[in-house]
């Protein structure tokens, strides 16, 4: 399953697992036969070996995080709150769900880059 901004499930191990990743990233430009568009954001970060808590604390909490982002961002959007003026209080909620200590916990693990290089 993919999101805007991560991967979740089997994707994992194909993207560490199959030949083609390993090539490099011209897998994923079009112009190299890629099927990946050439503005897809790649998660920087991810528990890949589930060493860390945060796909637990993700599990718990991603649903509202969405939720929350959703609100802002059409808030924003609308009119209805001024970007510069919410963004702390924005940040302030996400943290409030655990969202810093997601981020603590994928803090402890390597890149996604630091992966790939590291395959042989």
């Amino acid at each position: 399953v993919f999101s805007r901004n991560m991967v979740f499930g089997d994707p994992y191990r194909w993207t560490l697992m199959e030949e083609p990743f390993h090539s490099g990233v011209e897998y994923y430009i079009e112009d190299f036969g890629g099927i990946w568009n050439k503005m897809q954001r790649y998660t920087y970060k991810a528990d890949v070996a589930n060493e860390t808590e945060a796909s637990s604390i993700s599990a718990e909490y991603g649903a509202d995080w969405e939720a929350l982002r959703k609100e802002y961002y059409l808030n924003v959007i609308m009119g209805n709150e001024d970007l510069e003026e919410g963004w702390d209080t924005y940040i302030d909620s996400l943290n409030a769900l655990e969202y810093q200590d997601y981020c603590e916990e994928l803090n402890k693990v390597d890149s996604i880059e630091e992966i790939l290089n590291s395959i042989d």
